[in-house]
């Protein structure tokens, strides 16, 4: 028999046994040694489908940086601007498009330490980031955008 008539069997049965919706809010009757010798009916059912990806979702990012945070921000809002034209001429759906979200942070270089002297974090400039989450039913179309 095949498994979906199994399952369907099964759901039947269990259906079958089980007492009305109005019964069942009202506590057992039942006493323990009547419901030690009532048979159980216990059913696990597993099932795996083993089928191609039908969607994708990919993450990228964009990364500037510069002297300012507000340079670092506006080279970065250039670099993502121009991501997601390119995500959008794949033919990507404005809807499977998401900005995931903006970052800015210093950004420092470590200067060793002189002689007789400790070493020190100096501030160069500041790191924006921006990343984007894509989503696509057509797998082939990730390898255009990436």
């Amino acid at each position: 028999m095949a498994f979906h008539n199994i399952l369907k069997l099964v759901a039947l049965s269990a259906a079958m046994m089980m007492p009305s919706v109005a019964v069942a809010q009202q506590a057992p009757t039942a006493s323990i040694a009547e419901m030690a010798n009532t048979p159980l009916v216990r059913v696990n059912i597993a099932e795996s489908l083993r089928t191609p990806p039908d969607e994708a979702t990919i993450s990228v990012a964009t990364q500037a940086k510069a002297s300012t945070a507000t340079a670092a921000v506006t080279a970065n809002k250039v670099k993502t601007e121009k991501l997601l034209s390119a995500i959008r001429a794949a033919g990507i759906r404005e809807r499977d498009i998401q900005t995931q979200g903006i970052q800015l942070q210093p950004d420092y270089r470590w200067e060793p330490p002189s002689p007789g002297g400790q070493g020190r974090q100096a501030l160069v400039g500041y790191m924006a980031n921006n990343s984007v989450q894509i989503k696509t039913r057509n797998i082939d179309k990730l390898t255009v955008v990436a």
